[in-house]
């Protein structure tokens, strides 16, 4: 079953590497007006873990790791209690 993700990204390339990471996986980028980012949907049968893994594969990845998050709860706030590491 596929759930719909929300994340904010820095740079374009980095929602291309991860699209490249992630062949199965729906994306749809929208430029954000009040910032330089992206806003992307993803929509995928992995799970946040999953997906979160692949982001760290990215360099400089932390905003769209910090940012990612269920389509009902996302907020495009950064959570920066997350880390950057998934053991």
């Amino acid at each position: 079953m596929d759930t719909t993700y929300w994340f904010r990204a820095e740079f374009p390339e980095q929602v291309e590497e991860l699209q490249t990471l992630l062949p199965k996986a729906k994306f749809l980028a929208l430029q954000m007006p009040e910032v330089p980012d992206l806003k992307v949907r993803l929509i995928t049968s992995l799970s946040m873990e999953q997906i979160m893994y692949a982001m760290q594969q990215i360099p400089e990845s932390w905003v769209m790791v910090e940012t990612l998050n269920y389509e009902g709860d996302y907020t495009g706030k950064r959570d920066f209690t997350r880390s950057r590491r998934i053991d």
